[in-house]
């Protein structure tokens, strides 16, 4: 979802920009993974027998974000001036018009989404089990800032992150019940299950996306296992 309310749905196996109650537009032969505030998708499409290629529906048509690709890519993230990011094999890219260009970031990454500022989220592997480090990368600068997995836990990984580029969210994958969802803001790491007072018998399950105001989008799962979405509002 994007702040002006526009979400993108799937109705009938088909993916449709959806807003007010209404339908908008349908998307093209892709798979969307994210979208601006334009309305432009990101995601991947199949091409003839070879590889997924990561691609993007502007509105007019889908467009082959790495044609001259022979590994898999797919687009993950994409901000209100049109850069994209995701992955190309097992590496974090951002997609230009000559092609894909690897981040400067550790070997099997991911990028997984972006700012309108240029802050770029994701993750890299640390083991074969547990490939997860999360990173913040500042494309303007190429700084990097590496997140390491906290004392006692298995991985970490940032998964979206606000147009402003302030606040960014993710999860903690633990070998016990200590993980879960987390906030990642003036550089530092937040349990969400630390911020937030949920009714009896519900607990966070997953986190979703962070919008300018500080709302977060999550999934909550209760005693019987049933999941619902909710939104988190700043007190």
């Amino acid at each position: 979802m994007v702040d002006a309310g526009m979400i993108i749905v799937t109705l009938d196996g088909k993916h449709h920009r959806f807003q007010g109650g209404e339908i908008l537009s349908t998307l093209g032969d892709m798979t969307p993974m994210a979208m601006n505030e334009r309305g432009w998708a990101v995601g991947w499409m199949e091409v003839g027998p070879g590889p997924l290629h990561a691609a993007i529906d502007d509105g007019t048509a889908v467009r082959d974000l790495d044609p001259s690709g022979t590994q898999p890519s797919s687009a993950s993230g994409i901000n209100g001036g049109g850069v994209i990011v995701g992955t190309r094999g097992a590496k974090a890219v951002v997609f230009e018009t000559s092609g894909p260009r690897d981040l400067p970031v550790p070997a099997a990454s991911s990028a997984h989404d972006v700012s309108d500022s240029g802050r770029v989220v994701g993750d890299a592997a640390r083991s074969f089990k547990w490939p997860r480090q999360a990173f913040v990368l500042d494309l303007p600068s190429g700084n990097v800032t590496l997140i390491d997995t906290p004392a006692g836990e298995a991985g970490i990984s940032l998964f979206r992150i606000n147009r402003a580029g302030t606040v960014a969210v993710g999860t903690v994958y633990s070998f016990g019940q200590t993980g879960g969802p987390f906030v990642y803001r003036n550089g530092e790491f937040e349990r969400l299950a630390d911020l937030v007072e949920l009714p009896e018998g519900v607990a966070l399950a997953n986190v979703e996306d962070v919008n300018d105001r500080g709302q977060i989008l999550v999934q909550l799962r209760d005693e019987r296992g049933m999941m619902t979405p909710a939104i988190l509002t700043p007190r």
